[in-house]
């Protein structure tokens, strides 16, 4: 939020020195910028006001993305699965969290951006120590700048994917659509390969 609010900043610093100028073409790309940018920093506002009212119930991960998934079925005619392989797998709060968000703002970017029907959240154990996630959709894929359609978002991802010590990775599907892949290993799992080490 603070970025966007940054960002914000910046590009009425912008529109100030477009007016002195008298660019006055510069200034309604400026304009739709900050329109855009104010769109997402509402939205991040809202997700930051979920993050603090939630509550992981006792099914943990899995009934809050349920309770996600439900969510976001209600807000549009995409069919949206849910595929959880992670049941044997203690995580803390933090990773539990930083999961959820980052399944939250990728699959409202697929139903805000893609065009398609259909989106898949996949998330699972690799290796037996690292834990990916994938959101697929059939849409119309992403450009070759990925960041300009919702870049406030992909930053946000980023920054919670930095916190878990992996990367997030956009791709068009060969065929056709989106794929936002991540993948970390657990702090149990990191535990468990230290004392293997000992």
């Amino acid at each position: 939020l603070a970025q966007a609010l940054s960002y914000l900043q910046i590009q009425v610093t912008r529109l100030q020195k477009s007016r002195d100028l008298e660019k006055w073409e510069l200034q309604q790309p400026i304009i739709d910028e900050l329109r855009e940018g104010l769109s997402s920093a509402y939205r991040q506002l809202r997700e930051l006001l979920t993050t603090f009212r939630l509550k992981m119930d006792s099914k943990g991960l899995l009934g809050a993305l349920e309770s996600t998934v439900n969510q976001l079925r209600q807000r549009c005619d995409m069919d949206i699965q849910l595929d959880y392989q992670l049941n044997n797998l203690p995580l803390s709060p933090t990773e539990e969290i930083h999961l959820l968000q980052i399944v939250r703002e990728a699959s409202q970017n697929a139903l805000h951006h893609s065009k398609g029907t259909h989106v898949e959240i996949e998330l699972k154990q690799e290796n037996s120590a690292e834990v990916t996630l994938n959101i697929r959709d059939n849409g119309i894929g992403i450009g070759k700048s990925p960041e300009k359609p919702n870049h406030y978002g992909l930053a946000i991802m980023n920054e919670r994917s930095r916190h878990l010590g992996g990367k997030v990775n956009i791709s068009t599907r060969p065929e056709g659509g989106t794929t936002v892949a991540f993948s970390f290993v657990p702090e149990v799992m990191r535990e468990r390969q230290e004392l293997l080490r000992v």
